[in-house]
């Protein structure tokens, strides 16, 4: 009787086990594409030229921050340091985007948000490589020039 006990507690405990794997991969997966989808939505941003249109820039601009919030809500769920981490950065970063004065000058606002930036870049970066997604491309598209 006891012998049955102990392994009908290990096998509930080896399910649970097995469950909390899948739905860490289904994270893992959802995290990658959200983070594949921000790559090639900045990638478009940084291709952006002298003749787009402010409404191109909104639009890319938004679709980025889309895929920053699936990356973030992906984040929260996959419950490791990193990914706590990720989550910290990104949310330092907003706060301190929505509390720039609007008589900031660029130059203001590059100095202030530069550590944030390198912060959250850097804390995905270590978040994608332990989710297993694909590596990005190095190095940043160049700017259409006139």
């Amino acid at each position: 009787m006891r012998a049955a006990i102990v392994m009908a507690t290990g096998l509930v405990a080896l399910t649970a086990s097995l469950a909390v794997r899948a739905d860490q991969k289904k994270y893992d997966e959802k995290f990658c594409a959200a983070a594949a989808s921000y790559q090639s939505d900045v990638a478009e941003l940084h291709a952006i030229g002298p003749h787009s249109t402010v409404a191109e820039v909104r639009a890319a601009t938004v679709r980025i921050d889309n895929d920053v919030t699936q990356m973030m809500k992906a984040a929260a769920k996959m419950k490791t340091p990193t990914a706590k981490e990720f989550t910290d950065a990104t949310k330092k970063l907003d706060k301190d985007v929505k509390d720039i004065p609007d008589d900031a000058t660029l130059q203001q606002v590059h100095a202030k948000l530069q550590a944030d930036v390198q912060s959250a870049e850097t804390a995905g970066r270590q978040l994608a490589t332990e989710a297993g997604c694909p590596a990005a491309p190095e190095g940043r598209p160049q700017r259409q020039r006139p």
